[in-house]
């Protein structure tokens, strides 16, 4: 499953606004092991949408330190999915996600989504 994770953990920067800066990090559900990581920026001027630039990613879901806000309905209606984790590091938040207490019910939603959103992408 392929995750996103806000360079500065916040998904939301309060002086610049939506993060444009993310690490993109593939993880192995069955052994919780990241087995790629990459930095990556969202054009700012693309006339790409938040979602489209994620989607375009091959991104599954957000992982971030703060709550999604307004975002969280684009990010639904692209079949996208959101968690706020603590954490310092990006591989520090997808271990508090796959190690969460929830954290099955979790990595089956965010399952389900992927599934449904690569069904969709055809």
């Amino acid at each position: 499953m392929r995750v996103a994770v806000p360079y500065y953990g916040m998904l939301i920067d309060p002086r610049q606004g939506l993060s444009q800066l993310f690490f993109i990090a593939d993880v192995d559900l069955n052994t919780g092991a990241i087995t790629n990581m990459q930095l990556e920026s969202k054009p700012r001027n693309s006339g790409q949408t938040f979602s489209g630039w994620l989607t375009s990613q091959l991104v599954s879901g957000v992982l971030s330190t703060d709550n999604a806000g307004h975002w969280l309905t684009e990010l639904e209606e692209a079949g996208l999915w959101h968690h706020k984790v603590a954490g310092l590091e990006p591989d520090e938040l997808i271990s508090n996600w796959l190690n969460a207490p929830c954290s099955d019910a979790v990595i089956n939603e965010a399952s389900t989504t992927t599934s449904a959103l690569l069904a969709k992408r055809g």
